[in-house]
């Protein structure tokens, strides 16, 4: 599960892909990019996954096909927003069949805009344990740390500051696939002054094509809103499609928008996802 809302939206930047075609796959590129209106910020991604157990072919959905199988993955990605260069690095281990750990650590570098404030750094370490009640069915709790320290200057006098939160969660994952269609649903609840709801829906017509609904609730702290840019109260709602040409290539298309501010489309998300 990717959960608090931070999943990665990615686009396509590229064309031409050749493969050769083989009955297991241990690595995946996503490339994307996010266009949110209103908003000086336009999200650039890239991430290299590698799958330590090879996902192999079988009837259930290309998109999902690692987490069915329950595939050990490490993965390293790179993101620019605006103003800030975001890197991260992060794994999901399948201990055994009833237990998973996962986790993420992020670091970010803000250039601000403001001429008064500068060596403004992100941290954020997430990480999660989920226990598997049903084959089709698992759920856990996680911790999120973040710490934030910056310098703000004022003709000659410089001032450092720092801040730090620690914010349960408790998320949970539902599976129901007959052969390559199905339903996946998964939500998550972020505990803190940063508090956070995510409710993701999927539907597999096949096991290329999907459809997608996410509603995300943010109330943000706003000691890390010059960081992340979100604004208190918000209520998101994304609509896409993911469609998979082969099992080695998809592309995935997604429209969002506030529902709080009521004012039509605020984003629109491409990725694609090559594995081989």
């Amino acid at each position: 599960m990717e959960p608090k809302g931070r999943l990665a939206r990615f686009a396509v930047l590229g064309a031409g892909f050749t493969f050769n075609v083989a009955a297991e796959m241990n690595n995946e590129i996503n490339l994307g990019i996010m266009d949110t209106q209103d908003r000086d910020d336009q999200f650039i991604g890239v991430e290299y996954k590698r799958y330590l157990t090879p996902i192999e072919s079988s009837k259930s959905p290309y998109l999902i096909r690692p987490y069915i199988q329950r595939a050990n993955d490490v993965s390293v990605r790179y993101f620019q927003a605006d103003n800030d260069s975001r890197y991260q690095v992060g794994a999901n281990w399948y201990v055994n069949p009833s237990w998973v750990v996962s986790g993420d650590y992020t670091f970010v570098n803000r250039e601000n805009d403001r001429s008064f404030y500068s060596d403004n750094h992100y941290q954020a370490l997430d990480l999660n344990l989920g226990y598997f009640f049903q084959p089709n069915w698992h759920a856990g709790v996680g911790v999120y740390y973040t710490r934030r320290t910056w310098e703000s200057a004022f003709g000659d006098i410089t001032e450092s500051y720092r801040d730090s939160d620690w914010s349960p969660s408790v998320f949970s994952r539902y599976t129901s696939l007959d052969g390559g269609s199905g339903w996946d649903v998964r939500g998550e609840y972020t505990f803190s002054d940063t508090q956070n709801f995510e409710l993701d829906g999927r539907y597999f017509f096949n096991q290329k094509l999907s459809l997608s609904a996410t509603y995300t609730y943010i109330e943000q702290d706003e000691r890390f809103a010059p960081v992340d840019d979100i604004i208190a109260g918000q209520h998101l709602l994304e609509l896409g499609f993911d469609y998979w040409f082969s099992s080695h290539f998809n592309f995935r298309f997604g429209l969002g928008t506030d529902l709080e501010q009521g004012d039509g489309i605020s984003s629109l998300t491409l990725l694609t996802s090559i594995r081989f």
